[in-house]
């Protein structure tokens, strides 16, 4: 008996939970709302910063190479803050019935649902931006491989031996 009791309680439990994460969505829909929009100005701000440390680095060096990861983490970025425009304008449109005398309950839930997975989607990314320990880093300088060698040169041995002494001297 007591071990039906238990799976009683616990399945009670999880049923109570998961209508109130359900209502929550109705209830508090103008929070959710609220909250992403939040997340969308901090994403923005961070987006900015990130494209003025790249702006800095091309202003240091002449050519310079952004990190895959960076790249990657804007294009997403960009892609997100799209789809919030396009789900704040669906909120804008969709927001009440009747001559906006009630909320339209319907449009609401699955709007809020929307609003939440957007937040928790800008949440990951703000928190991705905190790994980038440097955004871009100078082109690397041409090894003698890429350097195109004209046809008329002659290679001296004293030119390359003295180019051999600069280069173990430099290391």
């Amino acid at each position: 008996m007591e071990i039906l009791s238990g799976i009683a309680s616990k399945l009670g439990e999880l049923l109570v939970d998961a209508t109130v994460k359900q209502a929550r969505y109705l209830f508090c829909f103008n929070s959710i709302v609220k909250e992403l929009e939040d997340k969308e100005t901090n994403l923005k701000e961070a987006q900015d910063g990130i494209n003025e440390k790249v702006e800095e680095e091309r202003q240091k060096h002449c050519a310079i190479v952004v990190e895959k990861d960076v790249e990657k983490w804007l294009a997403d970025v960009v892609k997100e803050m799209a789809d919030v425009r396009t789900l704040k304008a669906n909120l804008d449109e969709k927001k009440s019935c009747f001559n906006e005398w009630c909320p339209n309950w319907g449009c609401r839930y699955w709007m809020g649902r929307k609003s939440s997975k957007e937040t928790r989607k800008l949440s990951d990314l703000l928190q991705d931006r905190s790994k980038f320990s440097t955004v871009a880093r100078p082109k690397p300088l041409p090894s003698d491989k890429e350097l195109p060698i004209p046809r008329h040169f002659m290679s001296f041995g004293t030119a390359k031996s003295a180019c051999n002494q600069i280069i173990k001297a430099l290391c």
